[in-house]
């Protein structure tokens, strides 16, 4: 059986998708919160967060596609 921890494993694939999930989560909170007269840091943190999640599995996609 592979390691699926390594460089490149069924995890290191994974990553940045479960990061897109989760930062889409906390950028939903985050807007809540402003709605409800909370800090728009929440939301701002959030989409910076997103923004690095795609720019992650576009570089993931891109290498791919070298092989």
């Amino acid at each position: 059986m592979k390691n699926p921890l390594r460089d490149g494993g069924v995890l290191d694939r994974a990553m940045p998708y479960c990061q897109l999930v989760l930062s889409a989560g906390l950028l939903i909170g985050g807007l809540e919160l402003r709605r409800r007269g909370g800090s728009g840091l929440w939301a701002v943190g959030a989409g910076v967060l997103m923004a690095l999640a795609c720019y992650a599995i576009h570089q993931q996609v891109r290498s791919r596609r070298r092989r």
